[in-house]
């Protein structure tokens, strides 16, 4: 089994956002996983020349083309029905990961088996990659409870990894599913 599968879906990003993206995740100092990218704008054919660009260059990266739009929901579920990883990670497109991510979510995933998912804090970043300071969410379990009771969702999505336990996201949802997950 591979540890971690690598999910991402792509829609109408920027090329250049989709680029560093993409070697964000191929450059990580845990390099054991498969990268699962869904092309969910397959009238976009510069999208789907440069994914084919990185699956021919990459053998970990594994590419589905949707027929039509099918929206982020459902194309994660696509993703996730053929993952192989024992944990599923999140990216989104317009999202950089710093190098080390996985490295550290294994090892605690490994080594916290209560545990379902895992998140991290953000660095935010301007269009041009400039950093604009730091984002943290609560660590402690009641206070994630609490910052989502108001309304706030107690990870951000795009640094999730979670046990591949045959979880999908809810399709009604079209958006915030990270808050329902």
């Amino acid at each position: 089994m591979t540890p971690v599968s690598v999910l991402m879906s792509v829609y109408n990003e920027p090329l250049d956002w989709l680029k560093s993206s993409i070697e964000s995740i191929l450059s990580q100092s845990f390099t054991d996983f498969e990268f699962i990218i869904v092309n969910d704008n397959p009238g976009r054919r510069e999208i789907g020349n440069l994914l084919n660009h990185y699956s021919t260059i990459d053998e970990r990266v594994r590419i589905i083309e949707n027929d039509k739009n099918l929206g982020l929901t459902k194309s994660l579920n696509k993703a996730i029905k053929i993952a192989k990883g024992k944990y599923i990670a999140r990216m989104d497109a317009d999202d950089i990961a710093m190098s080390d991510r996985f490295e550290h979510q294994y090892q605690f995933m490994e080594s916290n088996h209560d545990v379902f998912i895992v998140g991290t804090s953000v660095q935010l970043i301007d269009a041009f990659g400039k950093g604009q300071g730091k984002v943290f969410k609560a660590l402690k379990h009641n206070k994630i409870i609490k910052q989502m009771l108001s309304g706030n969702s107690g990870i951000y999505h795009p640094t999730i990894m979670f046990r591949n336990e045959n979880s999908q996201y809810r399709e009604k949802f079209k958006v915030a599913q990270d808050f329902d997950f």
